[in-house]
């Protein structure tokens, strides 16, 4: 057995090892969020701890996806780990949003909900990585006590998904920030951490479950400080 071979195996066991560390993590965290919620966790610095809980596990969901899709690792070879199955995306949007509950509710920010779309697509385990990121970045360029709107549409061929909010308006390319590192000259005057990798993932997930994503920045509507925000929405499409 060669050399490279045998590296190539153990990377596939640490891969598959680590995603399957990684979804029982996720799901430890999905499944605390109630407790997080009760009132006893509602001082300053359980808080501080809950939302540095929620980042760890952000940055987690974040790695583990960059290593599953750069080790040099066969689509068959994921296949097994990646299989898809048929999911509700009502559903998909609503657990992915709630983890960010707890840093939506210190920036005093709603969550608008319109339309319907009940349908059901095939995506890969990964998937529900790209409305995480969505919601993520909706919540931390948001100035507090603004509305995050979700509006739902679904026909015969496809379901869509937009996400709206009030960001730092993107004097570049809306296409820019798919590409790994890009940060829009307006959010960079934002202190808000973020290093250009999430909407870049996005992007790679999306293409491997065949589903559109794309971005759109309106005109500046008002200024604040230096920076002029106006309406961002990330916009995802399911066919069936």
């Amino acid at each position: 057995m060669s050399d490279e071979f045998e590296y190539h195996g153990l990377m596939l066991d640490f891969v598959h090892e680590t995603f399957r560390h990684y979804r029982k993590f996720d799901q430890s965290i999905n499944n605390l969020k109630d407790y997080f919620e009760h009132p006893e966790f509602r001082t300053e610095g359980a808080q501080k701890k809950i939302v540095g809980l929620q980042k760890i596990c952000d940055a987690m969901r974040t790695d583990v996806a960059y290593l599953m899709l750069n080790a040099k690792i066969s689509n068959e070879e994921l296949d097994p780990l990646l299989k898809a199955r048929s999911r509700n995306i009502y559903n998909v949007y609503r657990r992915a949003r709630e983890l960010f509950n707890t840093e939506r509710k210190r920036k005093g920010i709603k969550y608008d909900d319109r339309g319907e779309a009940y349908g059901e697509v095939y995506l890969n385990s990964l998937f529900p990585i790209v409305p995480k990121i969505i919601y993520q970045n909706a919540i931390k360029y948001s100035l507090p006590r603004q509305e995050i709107s979700t509006y739902y549409s679904e026909d015969a061929q496809k379901i869509e998904v937009r996400v709206e909010n009030y960001g730092p308006v993107l004097e570049e390319d809306p296409k820019r920030v798919f590409e790994k590192g890009f940060r829009g000259s307006n959010a960079s005057k934002d202190k808000s951490e973020g290093g250009g990798r999430g909407l870049y993932l996005a992007k790679i997930l999306c293409e491997k479950n065949d589903v559109d994503i794309r971005a759109e920045s309106d005109t500046r509507n008002f200024q604040v400080t230096d920076i002029p925000y106006g309406v961002f929405a990330i916009t995802t499409t399911y066919y069936k």
